[in-house]
């Protein structure tokens, strides 16, 4: 969500350390988490009322200054970004939205794989909505209709339960690491015992095989920091004995 925060920035200037901007600003994000979701709430977002702009960022600029002692070069050049959003009178991507709603369909996350992997077949859990949206559309690849997927029933498929293992395990592994930095992996990764070491290691070794066979069968939107967060845990684990 800080994305389109950094994104509706109006300024040339800032497009070369546009990563490293929502990276600091998703750390900032995070460490206030109750209070930055708060201020999303009250403007709207992520569709902020033109009159709104210079108060909404100016808000995520206090957040800046309340850190005590020298701000890093990186936070300071994200807060000399804020403040010439501040002065903005329009945002590309903060306006002319829904209201209050961030994601409104998880429809474009099924019909993905459908496109990019068009040899393979696609077996879904049963998603009522989803197959709804479905419904509305056909579709084509190289001109014949894309018959490459199904709904099933979790309960009639031990794929598709083995399958929401998997995702529910990937979903804790990042919402873990998402309450950490740096210095606290190393130090959890410094104190697991033998077994979970063994278990680190079997878990990167999926992940490694999965992405040599194809780096596109993963799909995460993740800060710098979290991904080398991640890159470490998993390094450390292929390095496991």
């Amino acid at each position: 969500m800080t994305n389109d925060i950094v994104d509706s920035i109006d300024e040339q200037a800032y497009i070369p350390f546009n990563r490293q901007m929502k990276n600091e600003l998703y750390k900032i994000a995070r460490l206030n988490y109750k209070d930055f979701l708060r201020l999303l709430l009250q403007y709207d977002y992520p569709n902020i009322a033109p009159e709104k702009i210079a108060s909404f960022y100016q808000q995520i600029i206090d957040f800046i200054d309340e850190q005590e002692g020298e701000l890093p070069f990186e936070i300071e050049f994200l807060r000399q970004g804020l403040k010439t959003a501040r002065m903005q009178g329009k945002l590309a991507f903060l306006q002319d939205n829904q209201e209050r709603t961030v994601i409104d369909s998880y429809f474009p996350f099924y019909v993905r794989p459908i496109g990019l992997f068009s040899s393979a077949q696609h077996i879904f859990d049963r998603e009522d909505q989803i197959e709804k949206q479905f419904s509305k559309y056909v579709f084509f690849h190289e001109g014949e209709k894309a018959t490459n997927f199904r709904f099933l029933d979790s309960q009639m498929d031990q794929f598709v339960q083995l399958s929401d293992c998997v995702v529910g395990l990937f979903g804790k592994y990042y919402a873990y690491i998402n309450s950490m930095n740096m210095l606290d992996v190393c130090r959890l990764l410094e104190a697991i015992s033998p077994h979970q070491r063994d278990t680190l290691k079997c878990f990167a070794q999926v992940i490694y095989k999965s992405e040599k066979f194809s780096k596109l069968l993963f799909n995460s939107i993740e800060s710098i920091e979290e991904h080398e967060m991640s890159r470490y845990i998993l390094e450390y684990g292929l390095q496991s004995p």
